[in-house]
């Protein structure tokens, strides 16, 4: 079966978003997820942004009530994927985590929610050079299956 143009359309329709960061720049992000076939309150989000040389990387779930589990990385071109923070929590609240990964990355970040969206603000140096703090969304908040 041959890949047909509307399943490309599809999929970046239901994976990949773009939007303006608080300053201004382009971000691109995809997100892999959906329903947690075990726990229908639960969404399993996959999330790349790439941004600033490297790739980020946001794996877990988040939940009805706002209850998030999730690893934070990076993908650094050469190099394996580095953790960088778990991230609990309640979004209501904003769960915000610091990293430091010698002469690769540092910074900080924080995972909230406006508009019924998952956002996050990020401060980081990479490579020596500074970037952010910015804002930008990542994907929407679940709904409840109920």
């Amino acid at each position: 079966m041959a890949l047909q143009t509307s399943d490309i359309e599809k999929f970046l329709s239901d994976n990949y978003s773009s939007s303006k960061a608080s300053d201004g720049e382009e971000v691109h992000v995809y997100t892999v997820g959906g329903v947690d076939s075990s726990n229908p309150d639960r969404h399993n989000y996959d999330v790349n942004v790439p941004l600033w040389g490297v790739t980020w990387i946001l794996k877990g779930y988040v939940d009805t009530k706002l209850a998030m589990d999730a690893t934070f990385s990076i993908k650094v071109p050469i190099l394996p994927t580095i953790k960088l923070a778990d991230v609990k929590g309640n979004l209501a609240d904003g769960i915000a985590v610091a990293f430091n990964v010698s002469g690769v990355v540092n910074g900080q970040a924080k995972f909230y929610t406006s508009d019924k969206w998952v956002y996050i603000n990020l401060a980081a140096t990479v490579f020596g050079t500074a970037h952010g703090p910015v804002d930008f969304k990542l994907f929407p908040l679940p709904t409840s299956s109920t």
